[in-house]
């Protein structure tokens, strides 16, 4: 069966909650979203984002993927920005060594 609950749903459903929240905190125009194409997000590690800086989104994510290829302590630039990465949780239905021990069922619902 497929999973009903994807990531993309997920991003979709908590955009406008998230968009309305910053709004109130930070005023209508402070930040500006960014969406990584899925290439770009395994370079950047996230799937929605929000910064304020005065560079573009391209030069941006060029010196965010530098940094993180590099493993940089310092940069140039500082960056104001909320990262997020959504994922789907499945329960697990099968035994695993790597399982703790323990009622793991008990503890999920």
């Amino acid at each position: 069966m497929p999973d009903i609950i994807t990531e993309a749903l997920l991003e979709v459903h908590f955009h406008r909650a998230i968009v309305e929240h910053f709004s109130e905190v930070y005023g209508a125009n402070f930040l500006r979203l960014l969406k990584p194409s899925p290439q770009k997000e395994v370079w950047v590690g996230f799937d929605q984002g929000w910064i304020r800086t005065t560079l573009t989104t391209e030069q941006f994510l060029a010196e965010l993927s530098q940094a993180i290829q590099s493993s940089a302590q310092n940069m140039a630039n500082f960056y104001l920005g909320y990262f997020l990465q959504f994922k789907t949780v499945r329960k697990i239905t099968r035994k695993s060594k790597l399982m703790p021990e323990g009622n793991c069922s008990a503890r999920i619902r």
